[in-house]
C-alpha cells in the first residue's frame, strides 16, 4: 500500500498503511482528500519540481467478507502544461477519472482497473493535450493511446 502513500502525499509509514489496508467497512465508506503528485524535470540546467494537484475521493465497499473494492476518483486536476512531461503522465491525471482496486483481507491487490471515460470526453482531452505535445515521440505515444481507447 505504499503506492497510496506516495500518491496521496500523506506522511504515513508503510506499517500504518498496511494496518489500514483492509479497514472495517459495513456497506461502504467514503473519504475525501487533496493530493499532490511531484516529480522532477531537468530544465535550464537545474531541477524543477512539477506539481500536479487535485482532489480525490476514495470509496471503500465490501464486495463480500474477504474482498473490498476501492474506488479512487480524481477531479479538479491542475497540471503545468509548459513542462516537457511524458504524455502518459498528463493522460493518467487528465483522462483516467476512476481507479478501481480489489483487495483481499491481507491488503494484497487482487486486481486494478482503470475504466476509461466516454469517447466524447476522451476526444475533447485529446484535442486539449495535443496542443501541448513537444515532439514526434510524444505525438506518437499520444496517438497510440487514443487509437487503443477510442
Amino acid at each position: 500500500m505504499s503506492w497510496l502513500n506516495d500518491f496521496l502525499g500523506i506522511g504515513k509509514s508503510d506499517a500504518e498503511l498496511d494496518s489500514e489496508a483492509f479497514p472495517p467497512v459495513i456497506g461502504s465508506d467514503k473519504q475525501l482528500f487533496s493530493f499532490t503528485y511531484k516529480h522532477k524535470h531537468w530544465l535550464a540546467n537545474r531541477d524543477v519540481t512539477h506539481h500536479i494537484t487535485g482532489d480525490i475521493a476514495i470509496g471503500v465497499q465490501l464486495e463480500h467478507s474477504k474482498i473490498q473494492k476501492w474506488s479512487i476518483l480524481m477531479n479538479n486536476v491542475q497540471c503545468d502544461w509548459s513542462l516537457n512531461c511524458l504524455p502518459e503522465i498528463y493522460l493518467f491525471f487528465n483522462c483516467i477519472k476512476r481507479i478501481e482496486i480489489y483487495m483481499d483481507e491481507q491488503g494484497h491487490v487482487l486486481d486494478t482497473l482503470y475504466p476509461i471515460s466516454q469517447s466524447l470526453f476522451l476526444k475533447e482531452k485529446k484535442k486539449q493535450i495535443s496542443t501541448h505535445v513537444k515532439d514526434k515521440k510524444q505525438a506518437a505515444n499520444l496517438q497510440r493511446f487514443f487509437e487503443r481507447n477510442l
